[in-house]
Order: structure tokens, then C-alpha cells, then sequence
């Protein structure tokens, strides 16, 4: 997998898709994940990054040194999370980051200072 990203601005996307990872993949690991109603242990800054991220408030318990909530509400921003990927996502695919490297220019900046880690 490879994670694309301007130097320019900070764009980036997700890593690129192939048959074991894409939005779809990851949607049903989350539900295998989640699906069972239980409440889960999550540490502060990742979930108010992704509440700020996806701008869905959940119900949640501030512990000590991090936050319980539960499963499902978790779910809805994973899958939130996801859907806003899927439609960010510029290239798709290695091939298709390939086939238009050369032409490319940075949604946000327009400049053509790409890295990929």
C-alpha cells in the first residue's frame, strides 16, 4: 500500500486500493469488528480527530486517560469516516496514479510536489 500526499500543502489521500483494501474491505472489518454491542476503550486524540474529521458527535464516557463509547456509535463514525475517504480519493488505484503522474497537479494547490510513503 502506498499513501499519497502533496509537500506543498497538506493533501493527502488514502493509500491506494486493490482487491484486500478498499472501502469496502475496510467497511466489513468494521463491521466484524464493532457489530457486537459492547463498550470499547479509545484513547482522546484519536477520537476527537475523528469527530472533528467527520463532524458526527457521539455519546461517549471520558475516563482518566481516555474515552469509552459504544460500539455502534463507533461504527457510524467509521463509516462516515469512510464514505468521506471514497469520495476524497483521487487515484484510485496504483495503475491509475501511474497513468496520470506526469499530468497530475495537487487537488488543493494545483502544484506538482507529490510524495508517496
Amino acid at each position: 500500500m502506498s499513501y499519497l500526499h502533496c509537500h506543498s500543502c497538506d493533501w493527502s489521500q488514502d493509500d491506494f486500493w486493490n482487491k484486500k483494501y478498499n472501502p469496502l474491505t475496510k467497511i466489513w472489518d468494521d463491521i466484524k469488528w464493532l457489530w457486537k454491542p459492547k463498550i470499547i476503550k479509545l484513547d482522546i486524540y484519536t477520537m476527537n480527530e475523528l469527530i472533528k474529521y467527520t463532524h458526527v458527535p457521539i455519546i461517549r464516557k471520558k475516563t482518566r486517560s481516555d474515552y469509552k463509547a459504544f460500539s455502534w456509535n463507533w461504527f457510524i463514525l467509521e463509516l462516515v469516516k469512510e464514505i468521506r475517504i471514497f469520495f476524497q480519493q483521487k487515484w484510485w488505484t496504483w495503475k491509475s496514479w501511474k497513468k496520470h503522474k506526469d499530468i497530475a497537479f495537487c487537488p488543493k494547490c494545483k502544484k506538482r510536489n507529490f510524495d508517496i510513503d
